[in-house]
């Protein structure tokens, strides 16, 4: 991009991903901007500011442009300024430009997904949850989702646990923790289902009883995903 000049060169690619024969969209930012659904316009060129002003190495943005059959097509943009005037001023900036929307797409189906499932979890007595760990490292991993119950079984929020899934093992009780931590790793192997019962310490020092039954399944790059329930059983 010759900034000074606004000319965009090498934009044919770029062009056809929205469906755009070569020389349908003139060679400028203006042009292109033309595209840029109203909504994500503002946000795209304040994450270009930031990168000329030196605030962050490198440009890089989501947004939705405009298909030449009216449909929207998720793109990321990324780039740097490669020259800049005496006075700091960019005169050239090159990047990339790919479709996402197939990955913007699939992330929205998980959020509809998850919403969906905290609606039924809420009239779950127990708590669900989903652990993803690296099959070789099943003690380490994180929670992409747990129900809202956790607060009243466990005293913990959903999103403390969804940034660091060691909380809950801290919660377990001495005597119990090697026979849980060896039941993890007996079922990461044989991919069986693990059921185990075992006392949590909370954080106010009671003592809760609970039975864990989760089922892990082998997921890309070498890891597992875990689908369990948590029931209180200390009443029982």
């Amino acid at each position: 991009w010759d900034v000074r000049n606004d000319r965009l060169s090498s934009t044919d690619d770029s062009a056809a991903l929205l469906g755009y024969a070569p020389g349908e969209i003139a060679d400028s930012q203006i042009a292109w901007n033309e595209l840029i659904h109203p909504d994500e316009l503002d946000a795209n060129h304040d994450a270009y500011l930031r990168h000329a002003r030196g605030e962050t190495p490198i440009y890089e943005h989501e947004y939705r442009a405009r298909c030449k059959d009216g449909s929207w097509r998720w793109l990321a943009e990324r780039g740097r300024v490669i020259e800049r005037a005496a006075d700091g001023q960019p005169l050239r900036a090159v990047g990339t430009l790919s479709d996402i929307t197939q990955r913007r797409q699939a992330q929205g189906a998980a959020l509809e997904l998850a919403e969906r499932l905290g609606k039924l979890a809420r009239h779950v007595p127990g708590l669900l949850y989903q652990y993803l760990c690296a099959a070789d490292d099943p003690l380490h991993g994180t929670f992409p989702y747990i129900s809202d119950s956790v607060i009243d079984m466990l005293g913990v929020p959903p999103a403390e646990l969804t940034r660091d899934a060691t909380a809950v093992f801290r919660l377990f009780h001495r005597d119990d923790r090697e026979r849980v931590q060896q039941g993890v790793l007996e079922a990461a192997r044989t991919l069986r289902p693990w059921r185990c019962e075992f006392r949590l310490i909370l954080g106010d020092g009671r003592t809760r009883w609970v039975n864990v039954l989760a089922t892990p399944q082998r997921e890309p790059e070498d890891m597992l995903l875990w689908h369990g329930y948590i029931q209180d059983v200390s009443d029982l």
